[in-house]
């Protein structure tokens, strides 16, 4: 039986200052039919991967005023993550 394809949102960037991010550059939300992502990229350069994230996480932290402050309560330190 072949893998499927992981589903993949394709990468939601933010420019640096007003209108857009102090801290996250960019974000994905990725699934690949058994486990679900969330790649977050920063703009001091540094990336990592969140598992288990849900779908509706990730589209709360794209609504979200502050991509940061959303981040950080409700990402950061609640999944598992590394860096990448």
């Amino acid at each position: 039986m072949a893998k499927s394809k992981p589903a993949n949102t394709g990468w939601t960037t933010y420019p640096k200052g007003p209108g857009g991010s102090r801290n996250i550059a960019a974000v994905r939300w990725l699934h690949d039919g058994t486990e679900s992502y969330l790649e977050v990229a920063f703009h001091s350069g540094k990336t990592y991967l969140y598992t288990g994230v849900p779908r509706t996480v990730y589209e709360a932290l794209l609504a979200a005023p502050s991509k940061g402050t959303y981040h950080a309560r409700h990402i950061k330190w609640v999944y598992f993550f590394r860096q990448v």
